[in-house]
């Protein structure tokens, strides 16, 4: 929580950080939904798992951004919430691509 008058690093509210986490479990659940639809599809899988890379890559584009935003602002762990991210959004879609 920021202290008025305060400008240490880590004494700011993780604004960034909240929005990064609420993208990443936001795009997450999508494609975990979207998932069933592959197994069925046939040739339409290529679509369904085209969605899925597309939120996946709007997901790392907006952690991106707030992670660069959170460590300018110097908020505390907003870079590695991020980071953290990105990471869950590649990992969902390889473990769903691998099923």
């Amino acid at each position: 929580m920021s202290v008025p008058g305060s400008s240490r690093a880590g004494d700011r509210y993780p604004g960034s950080g909240t929005v990064s986490l609420a993208t990443t479990i936001g795009i997450d659940v999508a494609i975990i939904g979207i998932q069933p639809s592959l197994s069925g599809a046939g040739f339409g899988a290529i679509g369904v798992f085209l969605l899925m890379v597309l939120l996946a890559g709007v997901g790392v584009v907006v952690n991106t951004i707030a992670g660069l935003i959170a460590h300018q602002r110097g908020e505390a762990w907003g870079a590695r919430i991020a980071a953290l991210g990105i990471v869950a959004l590649i990992a969902t879609v390889l473990v769903v691509r691998g099923r």
